[in-house]
This record gives C-alpha cells, sequence and structure tokens, in this order.
C-alpha cells in the first residue's frame, strides 16, 4: 500500500511502507536523505514515518570530548555543575544533615575549589548549602564526611 503526495516540483508521490522501511530502519538513512530520494522535503518523510508507524529513531547527542561545544577544563562554573549532575546524577539527599525530603532543594557543593574534579562536590540540600557558604560549615568537616562516605571514591 502506497502513499501518494506530490513532490515540491508537483509530480505524484507514491512513498510505499515497505521502501520507506527499508530505507530508515535497515539502510539506516536519515530522513533529509530519504527527502532527497523522494524529491521532498525532510518534513515530509517525518510525517510519513508517523502515519506509517513506523517508530523515529532516537538521537544521542553526543558527550564529553565527542561533543563540539566540549571545553574540557576552561568551561564556565555552570558547566562544570552540569558535568557532575549528569556524571554523578542529580541529588537526593544531604551528606552533612542527612535529609531525604522529596520537597526540599539538594546541591552538588564544591569543597575544595577544583570544580574540574567530579569527586571534589558533596551532597548538600539548600539550607546546609547556605550554611557552608556563611562559614558555619567547614569545609573540612564536610571533607572528612564525604571521604566516610566514599563519595570521593565512588565510581559513577
Amino acid at each position: 500500500m502506497g502513499i501518494k503526495r506530490r513532490s515540491r516540483r508537483g509530480a505524484l508521490l507514491d512513498i510505499e511502507f515497505e521502501k520507506l522501511h527499508h530505507m530508515y530502519v535497515t539502510c539506516g538513512l536519515s530522513e533529509r536523505e530519504i527527502g532527497t530520494w523522494f524529491d521532498v522535503e525532510s518534513y515530509v518523510v517525518k510525517r510519513e514515518l508517523g502515519r506509517l508507524g513506523i517508530p523515529r529513531r532516537e538521537f544521542e547527542y553526543p558527550t564529553g570530548p565527542q561533543c563540539s561545544a566540549w571545553r574540557g577544563d576552561d568551561c564556565a562554573y555552570g558547566g562544570f555543575h552540569t558535568r557532575v549532575r549528569n556524571l554523578r546524577g542529580k541529588p537526593s539527599e544531604c551528606e552533612y544533615c542527612g535529609t531525604t525530603d522529596p520537597d526540599a532543594c539538594y546541591d552538588w557543593a564544591n569543597l575544595t575549589g577544583n570544580y574540574a574534579d567530579i569527586y571534589d562536590y558533596v551532597r548538600l540540600c539548600r539550607r546546609c548549602h547556605k550554611r557552608q557558604h556563611a562559614g558555619h560549615i567547614s569545609v573540612d568537616d564536610l571533607i572528612a564526611i564525604s571521604r566516610a562516605g566514599n563519595v570521593a571514591t565512588e565510581s559513577f
């Protein structure tokens, strides 16, 4: 069973399920490449994939050094925290006070200022994080807690 559509130049187009499935799934052609083959825009191919029930491929964005935007140790403050969150996950407990309240906010707090080291961070609730910045919680206490919990040597 074919799908009849008009191409950019007005010619009648017949896209068969088997051919589209073979090109997209088996051969691994992109929507743009298939569109070039049938002389239609890639959005037409995308629409036909949905109408025919052919599942679209999930695109995996490159991360780390494979990403074109990778800046290594030259990234900004927020980039280091994003890297920690991506590699170690979103914190859901405080290593200082031990709270696990699901309604509380949790942060990755850097211990020594070495932002590039993803193991130089400790999980803190927002309250303890603010207390750390205010000087009420010493960095030495946090380092001792993180080492006791093997956070610094944990592999992720």
